[in-house]
C-alpha cells in the first residue's frame, strides 16, 4: 500500500525495445490483496494478436497488437516472462510489510 497512490496495485506490464529506449505498457488491478487474497492461479495467454491475462481462470485484462501495443513492440519471438515482486522505489515502508514474499508454486 502507499499513502500516495491511495490503494495496492499489482500491474500486468509488457516492456519492449532495446535499453535504455524501453517503452512499456501497463495495466493497473487495484485493490488487488482485498480481490485476490491468498493463493491464486495466474494465467497469460499469447497469440499472434492478442495477450490475455487471467487470474484463477477470469479473464482480467487483454491487449491486442497494432491497437494497445504497437506491432514493433509485440512479441513475436523466443522471449522472457518474468514473474516478480518487484517494489518501485517510492513504496512507503511505513505501511509495506517486509521481508515482502513472493510464492511461486
Amino acid at each position: 500500500y502507499n499513502e500516495k497512490w491511495g490503494e495496492d496495485e499489482m500491474h500486468l506490464r509488457n516492456i519492449w525495445g532495446e535499453w535504455p529506449y524501453k517503452r512499456s505498457d501497463v495495466i493497473e488491478l487495484p485493490d488487488f490483496h482485498e480481490n485476490y487474497p491468498g493463493y491464486r492461479t495466474l494465467g497469460w495467454l499469447w497469440t499472434d494478436n492478442e495477450m490475455t491475462w487471467y487470474i484463477d481462470g477470469v479473464k482480467v485484462a487483454s491487449k491486442r497488437r497494432g491497437r494497445d501495443i504497437p506491432d514493433g513492440g509485440w512479441p513475436d519471438k523466443d522471449f522472457c516472462l518474468i514473474l516478480n515482486n518487484g517494489l518501485m522505489s517510492d513504496v512507503d515502508g511505513g505501511t509495506t510489510t517486509f521481508p515482502n514474499y513472493l510464492e511461486i508454486d
